[in-house]
């Protein structure tokens, strides 16, 4: 009985002496021995508690290092050049702070197949030699950022089907990258998507179950980017959506989901983009709208559904073929603008605030459901003008003199009393000579006319 005990009492010795937690401090590899005598130098060491670095040309293989299973630290491989495979930490589980692959001669990440969650950052960069992501199927977490950059030759992102949380996203310069596929478990980012400078890429298909991003979404400079098909689910943007520079984009399709944007709507400098289409469902802008140096953009009908009063900036500048920005959102902010408004260098009917709201007028006056034009006289006028318009019984009309810019000057409210035509006299003794804009607006609809004092 005494020796069973023993053997038991040894047995659990042995077990804690080869299986345990160790290196708090830390631990740096610059040559290939310290990997190949891990084992010896430290027996029993498979949690290493601090951080570890692969640094240097000398390291060639990691197959010393098969009993790890844990980092509670950072995991670095920085200007590895020789080494080929990721090979010997096929028992590496979790890393408990950041993962950062850079400058190696992988071509894949073969090697780290048991990994499920990263605690920090995962950073794969500057890796000219590796395709895909094949190894990493079994990951499910990035607590942190997940950055893929300059990595020349990865064409898609096969090994990451199961990953499903992450708090940012950021693909930036790798020119021979033609899908995102792999990303459909992510449903949400807490931060920022940003997708730059991928020259190769043509769409956003494999991100089809994200439905919204805390912060903000970055489209710059993916020059074979033609559809944002992909994007279908996304719903909301919390800040920042910001969309520029890709020379095949040409519309918006692939967004018709999107409702709201938390802050900025910036579109700038996409020389194949014809329409806003696919932005129909968009209601809610937070602040601003800059639409800038668009070339081939014809019109913004899209954004006609936009709540005028989530506008607080509108910059439309330097879209040389845009005739048509006289949608009702746009024309609504212009009758009353809360914020500041530029609209300038772009294709008559949208070359200044003027045109867009004497597009407005004509537009909204036209409208067959509002068939009962105003009559202004006289006009042009001197002190006096007035206006004339059908209304009906107990039903309330409101009058207001509106600046070229967009500045409401005077508003007067009034109910009918019978039905049929109403005459409202406007005394403008107080204002300056030029154009003005009247708009009167009933339950029934809004009307607005070019007006000009003498």
């Amino acid at each position: 009985m005494k020796n069973s005990i023993l053997t038991i009492a040894m047995i659990m010795n042995l077990t804690w002496l080869f299986a345990q937690p160790c290196l708090p401090e830390g631990i740096s590899f610059y040559f290939q021995e310290d990997i190949d005598n891990f084992q010896i130098n430290h027996p029993g060491c498979t949690e290493i508690e601090g951080n570890v670095k692969f640094l240097g040309s000398e390291i060639l293989n990691l197959l010393g290092l098969n009993v790890v299973t844990a980092i509670g630290g950072d995991l670095t491989f920085e200007s590895v050049n020789n080494l080929t495979s990721l090979e010997g930490l096929n028992n590496l589980q979790s890393v408990g702070g950041n993962l950062k692959i850079q400058q190696t001669q992988i071509v894949n990440m073969s090697g780290l197949q048991d990994i499920t969650e990263v605690g920090g950052d995962f950073e794969i960069s500057y890796n000219q030699n590796i395709e895909n992501l094949i190894g990493l199927e079994n990951l499910t977490t990035i607590e942190g950022q997940l950055l893929i950059r300059n990595n020349y030759s990865l064409i898609n992102f096969l090994g990451l089907e199961h990953l499903m949380n992450v708090s940012e996203i950021v693909i930036l310069s790798n020119n021979s990258l033609q899908s995102i596929n792999s990303l459909d478990k992510i449903t949400s980012v807490a931060s920022n998507v940003s997708i730059s400078h991928n020259y190769s890429l043509k769409n956003m298909d494999g991100l089809h179950n994200l439905t919204h991003i805390g912060s903000s979404l970055f489209i710059w400079s993916n020059f074979s980017l033609k559809t944002l098909e992909g994007l279908n689910s996304v719903s909301s943007v919390g800040l920042f959506l910001e969309i520029a520079y890709n020379d095949s984009l040409l519309n918006f399709h692939g967004m018709e989901n999107l409702r709201e944007i938390g802050s900025v709507l910036d579109i700038t400098e996409n020389i194949a983009l014809t329409t806003f289409d696919g932005y129909d469902s968009l209601t809610s802008i937070g602040d601003i709208i800059h639409i800038k140096s668009n070339s081939s953009l014809t019109n913004l009908s899209a954004l006609q559904n936009m709540n005028s009063a989530s506008i607080n900036d509108l910059k439309i500048v330097g879209n040389e073929s845009l005739s048509v920005c006289h949608v009702e959102s746009i024309c609504n902010y212009l009758s009353n603008p809360s914020g500041s408004v530029e609209i300038q260098d772009n294709a008559p009917g949208c070359n200044s605030p003027e045109e867009v709201i004497e597009a407005c007028s004509v537009d909204i006056s036209d409208n067959k459901s509002n068939p009962s034009r105003c009559i202004i006289l006289p006009n042009p006028f001197r002190e006096t003008v007035i206006v004339t318009f059908h209304s009906n019984c107990n039903e309330n009309t409101s009058v207001s003199l509106i600046t070229s810019a967009g500045y409401e000057l005077k508003r007067f409210n009034f109910q009918a009393n019978y039905n049929g035509y109403q005459q409202f006299k406007l005394q403008t003794s107080d204002l300056t000579t030029g154009i003005y804009f009247l708009k009167v607006k009933s339950e029934t609809g809004v009307q607005m006319h070019k007006v000009i004092k003498l």
